[in-house]
Parts: C-alpha cells; structure tokens; sequence
C-alpha cells in the first residue's frame, strides 16, 4: 500500500467506522475531529499535485527555445522564433507516455473586442464617417469592461497632435488579426481586407472593400469558426493525440502555439515524454513582458502568486538587468515571500536565473580572437567555458544589487522584512548561464550544422535539468513528510478518543454514595483551579474580541500611512518621463508600453505598493499574534488538566487512573493542530487581498483616467505638470482611500473566519475541568449504565472491531489495557 493510498484509507475507516461511534459515545470531540480530517484531506490532495516550475522573462528573451530544449531534444512544442507578445497565454508542458494536446480557446467576443478597436481606428485614420448601427452590432457581443478595454485602444489623438504610442495597442491587434487571417504576423497591413475577413469569422457583414480571400485563407477562417463554436468537455474545447501520426500532431501543435491559431488561445496543455518531467515536475512558459497588460498580469498572477513553486527568471547575455529584476515585484513574486514571511507550514518557493544567448559572447570572442591571432586562436569551446564562468559571476553579483534597490524600496515601516525575504532568496537563488542551441545541434548531429561541443554537458543543459528535478525530489519530499506528520497527528487523535471511551466503560460501578464524596472532594480541589481558567478564558475571550481587532484597524491605519508615502514617492519618480509617455499612460487607463520598453502599469504597480504592507499586518501582527494566543491557551487546558491527573493519581484505588490519563492525552492530542489554526484563511487572504484591492484600484485609476482625458486635461501647453498633479494629488490619496477600507474588511473577513474556527475547536473542550471532573465521579444514571456488564461489553466489542478495521499503518487502540 503507497503513503497516498493510505491517507485515503484512513479517511475511509474514519469516515466509515470511526466516526459514527464518536458520534454516538464521545460527539464532543468531533468537531476537532472532522476539522483536522478535513486538513488531512487537502494534504492528501495537494500531495498529489504537480510541482510548476514557471519560467518567466520579457517577450522575445528566449524562454521558448530554452524550454524546447528541456523538454524534447529534437522537436520544437513551444512557440518560438520571434512570434512576439501576441498572445497571454501559458502554455503548460506536463509529462505524458503518449504526446498531446489541449487547448481551450478565447470566447468569440474576444475577436469582437479586437474588430470594435481596429475599425474605430481605421475610422478615424482614414477619416471616413462612423457607422453607429455597425459599431454597436460588433459591440453587442462585449460587456462593460470589454467595451472599455477596446475604446481604450483607440487613438484619441488627432494627427497635429501626436501622442507616443498612440498606435501601440491597434498595432499589437492587427499583428494579430494578421496572423489569424494571413498565417504570418509580418508584412504589410491591408487593414480593410483584414477587417472585412474577421467580419466572416464572426459572421457580421462585410463593409470595407477588401480582396477576395484566397483559398488557404478561407481554410483559417473555417478552422476558426469552427474554435469559436466548439463546446467545452472536460475543460478544454480540442484535444488530440499524435496516435502514430507524429508529423500531423506537430504541425497542429505549432498552429495553436505559435502559427494562425496562437492568438486565439486561452489555454494550451501539451503532455510529453520527457524524462524531466517524469516525476511530476511540470514547466509552465508564461507570456512574456510587453503582451496587453491586463492579460498579462491576470495570468501570471494565477500561476506566481497561487501555484508556482519554483520561478525560473530567464535573461539573455545582458544579465540581471533592473527590468527583469523588477518581473520578481510586479509579478507578485516578493509579496507572496512577504504573504509567507511568519508561516512556517507556507511552501517555500525557489528562484532560479537562467542566462541564455551566452553562447553569442562566446562566438564574438571567438571571432575576434581569430582575427586577432590567425593560427594561434584557441578552441571555441574554451571560449564558451570562460564566457560561462564569467557570466555566473556577473549574473549573481547583479541580482543582488538589483534585488537590494528593491528592499530599500517601499514603506521604511516594512523595509526589515523585505530584506529578509531577499536575503532567502539569495541564500538559495541558483544561477544558471545555457546554451539551448549547442544542446540541440550536439543531439540532432547534423552534418550540415555541426556542434561546436564536444558533449551535451558542456552545453550545462543537463546540469540545469538535474537542478531542476532535484528541487521537484526535494519539494514532493518536504510535502510527504508533512503529510506523514499530519497523517500520524490524526491517528494519534483518533486512538485517544477511542480508548478515551474504552477507558469510560471499563470503569467498575461505584456506589452514588462514594461518587457524591468523591465529587464533593474534587469540587473543593478544583475551586481555585476554576476561577483561574475563568480569568485566562476571559482574557482570551477579551483578546478575540476586542483587542485583535481594534488591533487590525490600528495596523492597516498604519499600513496605510506607509503605503501612502511610497505610493507618493513611486508616483514622484514618473516626472522622470517624456511627456508623451505619461499622457499615453493616462489615456490608456493607467497602463502602457512605450516604444523604449519601459512599462508602465499604474494598477498594478499601486496595488502591489499597499498590499506589501497590508501582507505584513496580517502575518506578523494578526496571525502570529492569534496563534501564539491560541497556542498558549491550549497549553494551559493541557496544565490544569495535567494537576487534575495528579491529584487523581493521589486517590490510589478511589479513581481509575487510567481513565483521567487517557482525558489527558485525548485533550493534548487535540491541542497538537493549533498551531494550523488559520492555515485555509491565510491562503484565502492572499488571494482576498489581491483581487479586492486591484478590482477597485482599477477601477478608480482608470475612471480618474478618463475624467482627465474627457475634460481635455490630457492636450496643451503644461500637459506634463497636470498629469503629474494627477498622479501626485490625486491617485496617491484616492488609492489609500479606496484600498484602506477595503483592505481592513479582508482583513476583518477573514479573522472572523478564523475566529470561528478557534471557536468550533474549543467547543469540543470548552471547559476541560468540568470534563474532568465528571469523567472522574460520572452521574448516578451513568453509573447505572456502565455496571450493565451485557452493554459494557458490547461497547468494548465495538472498540476492537474498529480497531481490527482500521488501516495496517493505523496506530490503533490496544485490545487490553
């Protein structure tokens, strides 16, 4: 029997067998039970999932060819060589023992959202009249958002007004009509054929003019309202398998990951037979920077912020430059370190830097060194070592000074905790300098491109790959150890409160005489012992109430403060921009890519600003603070409980000692998973917080926005300064405004969640002397009932029928005691 099945079988004698006699003889320890179950299940669960290793990098870095190299020593699965930032999506390379594919593609209203922008524009270039009634029928598909996302598209500036990439976002739409249409994103634009041909994808009528298709053309456009019009099953619209038509299946999936189909795709999965992934370690590529901002961020957030346990930071041979060390922030990377700073059950993350195209250096050394000393150059493979040693060196001395800009930026408040996170993540950082190419040439062996390496190892591919897979060994085996930890906890709870019930009704009859004595004697005892609970639950009960939360308010007062400041500072150095580019940003809703590759995202960059503290607050102030408290009251339960033990031990034969000992452990046992207390809120926090803050942040970026745009703020002489007011006066203040109430109700939200969970857990135990104490004396009818020797014995029965049913690696309550 594996560890995983039995976790599942465990569950199932509980469920089963355990369960419904607690139920009957000890429902007061169920709730802590089927709490501690419940985790145990989601343990089991993620014990089962893929290990994601996310590789990210600016779009065109040469993430894709790296990872067909990876994954496949001959064959090209992921798109590659110059396809640009088309698209978002992540495509998904899991191990598979037959090679397939899924994709789920974007709704039709997406090519609505695309034809709405691209005509406007055209429209307004070519200065021909608008068409109300065939706006509005290629915008009925698009809801609000939709709508607004396409208008925001549109240039608004007239031609003796020009305004830096005001064509940026309708370019990046025709490249993509293009490639849907044409099957090539490069060349020249016909806009009216292109227009006119994703009016017949979409079935709209023809209005532009433009030139007939051509029959592969006409093929695309079926294929694509076919994609349009396919129905999901099992959450993917197509799935196909190479089933020995290996070529068929490649030139399919190179369709959906790189040719016409790419920019229609939602989701790709490719499952294929490669060793690396053998062990369930799975590569994620996402989008690389410079794709339409909010795709861009909404799937990168999905996999850096919720399920990537390892990041892969692919540069090229400039090194870890300020932009890409920057992807670590904005993708969420350092906050969710930040999320995770005080919870020791959090999964770590690893970071890795992986340098490609080093092998260019090496060629340009190469080169030169030839030219240079005709006869006496040395070997390129010598030059490809020096370049590589060199290139680690760099790559590692540049991510820590980039990674130190980044923690001496944002609140002071909050200044000791990044650096702590940065300085983890430099302690276990791996650094990496690869050449894909040479790995391929040297495996494919082709006369007409030979390899300049003499084994694959030198290309440190393998090297990498091995890196790889030892993390996902070392990850699956923290996580089986946790599960083996919770998995024994449980058994343990559940062994106590078996033979806490066995301990019951072994007991022998005591005469109501000598029950009401010993009663009398222990209530005097217990007097002292209960005023003192009475006191410690109070303060307790004071600390859940009021103290924690006016906590909470306190905090995000302060957190907001901090935030507020560097939010101010953050907007301050914008006034370092061209003009053109800030007023580009505004009229794009807060968002944009400028034709030097600086990008801005306002939304994002201000939500992540007040998050980081807000990330803070909860982890250190609210969570450790609740646990700590939480802990320590168990811990006092476990004490007075454990002076009730001694005094009855001192009873000799008057009190079965076993019985009160077996009150004990039952009662340490559960207090042993406080320390989980909150584990469901924290990971529903981190999501809470994110989507709550950003939801709003946008939305009042973006209306403030057009309010400045719509009040022809955005044209003029002092247009610069004005935008700069904007930003300084108004979007700092009203981001603090907007996100402080609505960060103090996730917070508020999920304590009372967790306050509810301490609550259904003491319940089981809430005042564990009086347990005590009528466990030890029993009632006059339960007396009765136990001398029923009959009944006793069938009870006992029971005991050791659960016992014998429950799983081999169960620890189970002896037969005899």
């Amino acid at each position: 029997m594996t560890p995983r099945s039995t976790e599942s079988t465990l569950l199932e004698w509980y469920t089963r067998a355990a369960r419904p006699f607690l139920e009957h003889h000890a429902p007061g320890h169920l709730a802590s039970l089927d709490q501690q179950s419940k985790r145990l299940a989601q343990l089991t669960h993620a014990s089962r999932e893929e290990v994601a290793a996310c590789f990210l990098g600016a779009a065109g870095v040469g993430k894709s060819t790296l990872l067909n190299a990876l994954v496949s020593e001959r064959y090209n699965l992921l798109p590659h060589g110059g396809v640009g930032p088309l698209t978002a999506q992540a495509t998904v390379v899991r191990y598979a023992d037959a090679p397939y594919f899924r994709a789920t593609y974007l709704p039709a209203s997406a090519l609505n959202r695309i034809l709405f922008a691209i005509e406007r524009a055209h429209e307004i270039a070519t200065r021909r009249a608008l068409d109300p009634a065939a706006t509005e029928a290629v915008a009925a598909a698009l809801d609000e958002e939709e709508r607004r996302e396409a208008e925001a598209a549109v240039p608004v500036s007239s031609p003796d007004d020009p305004t830096e990439g005001a064509r940026d976002k309708i370019d990046a739409y025709e490249r993509q009509v293009r490639l849907l249409i044409q099957g090539e994103q490069q060349g020249e634009i016909d806009a009216p054929f292109l227009l006119d041909a994703l009016r017949t994808v979409l079935g709209l009528p023809l209005r532009w003019n433009g030139r007939p298709l051509t029959p592969e053309e006409r093929g695309r456009i079926e294929w694509l309202r076919e994609c349009i019009k396919l129905p999901l099953r099992n959450g993917a619209h197509r799935e196909q398998r190479a089933d020995g038509d290996l070529e068929t299946f490649l030139r399919d999936l190179r369709e959906h990951a790189s040719g016409f189909l790419a920019p229609l795709i939602k989701r790709l999965e490719v499952g294929w037979t490669a060793d690396a992934l053998r062990e369930g370690l799975t590569f994620v590529d996402l989008p690389g920077v410079g794709v339409a901002n909010d795709e861009y961020r909404n799937v990168t957030a999905e996999w850096i912020r919720d399920r990537a346990r390892a990041i892969v930071l692919v540069v090229d041979r400039a090194g870890v430059t300020e932009a890409s060390a920057d992807l670590l922030r904005s993708t969420g990377f350092l906050n969710r370190l930040l999320h995770d700073s005080d919870d020791a059950e959090a999964e770590p993350v690893s970071l890795a830097v992986v340098m490609v195209k080093v092998d260019q250096s090496a060629d340009a050394a190469w080169q030169d060194e030839k030219l240079l000393k005709p006869g006496s150059a040395r070997k390129w493979g010598e030059h490809w070592r020096d370049v590589h040693a060199r290139a680690v060196d760099v790559a590692r001395a540049q991510l820590r000074q980039e990674l130190e800009k980044l923690s001496s930026e944002g609140p002071d408040a909050t200044r000791d905790e990044r650096q702590a996170a940065l300085a983890r993540v430099l302690d276990t950082v791996q650094i990496h300098a690869v050449s894909a190419p040479q790995y391929r040439l040297w495996h494919l062996q082709d006369d007409e491109e030979r390899p300049r390496i003499k084994s694959a190892e030198e290309s440190r591919v393998p090297e990498l790959l091995f890196a790889l897979r030892t993390f996902a060994t070392d990850h699956r085996a923290r996580r089986d150890a946790q599960l083996a930890a919770a998995r024994a906890d449980f058994q343990r709870r559940v062994r106590a409160s078996l033979d806490l019930v066995r301990a019951e009704w072994e007991l022998d009859a005591r005469a109501e005489r000598e029950a009401q004595q010993l009663r009398e004697e222990l209530e005097t005892f217990l007097a002292p012992k209960q005023r003192e609970l009475d006191a410690r639950q109070g303060a307790f009960r004071e600390f859940l109430r009021e103290s924690l939360p006016a906590q909470i308010d306190a905090q995000v007062n302060a957190a907001s403060l901090q935030a507020k400041e560097d939010i101010a500072r953050y907007l301050g150095r914008l006034k370092k921009l061209h003009w053109a580019t800030l007023r580009a940003t505004v009229r794009r809703g807060g968002a944009h890519l400028n034709n030097k590759g600086v990008h801005l995202d306002l939304p994002n960059a201000l939500a992540l600003r007040f998050e980081e503290p807000i990330a803070i607050v909860w982890s250190k102030h609210v969570l450790t603070a609740l646990r700590r408290r939480t802990a320590e009251l168990g811990q006092d339960y476990v004490a007075l409980v454990g002076e009730v033990v001694t005094w009855a031990r001192s009873q000799d034969a008057r009190v079965q000692g076993r019985f009160v000992e077996a009150l004990h452990e039952s009662l340490v046992a559960q207090t042993q998973d406080l320390a989980s207390i909150g584990k469901d809120a924290v990971d529903e926090l981190k999501k809470n917080v994110r989507a709550q803050l950003y939801a709003q942040l946008v939305t009042r970026v973006r209306q403030r926005c057009q309010v400045f745009v719509d009040q022809k703020s955005d044209v003029g002489p002092g247009v610069k300064q004005r935008i700069l007011e904007l930003f300084g006066e108004e979007l700092a203040a009203g981001v603090v405004e907007i996100a402080r109430p609505a960060a103090a109700k996730v917070l508020r939200d999920n304590y009372n969640a967790i306050q509810a969970e301490i609550t259904e857990r003491f319940a089981a135990y809430q005042n564990p002397l009086d347990s005590a104490r009528d466990a030890i004396v029993g009632s006059h009818q339960d007396s009765i009932r136990r001398s029923d020797a009959e009944r006793r014995q069938g009870v006992l029965d029971q005991i050791d029928t659960i016992a014998r049913a429950a799983p081999e690696t169960t620890v189970a309550p002896s037969a005899t005691d």
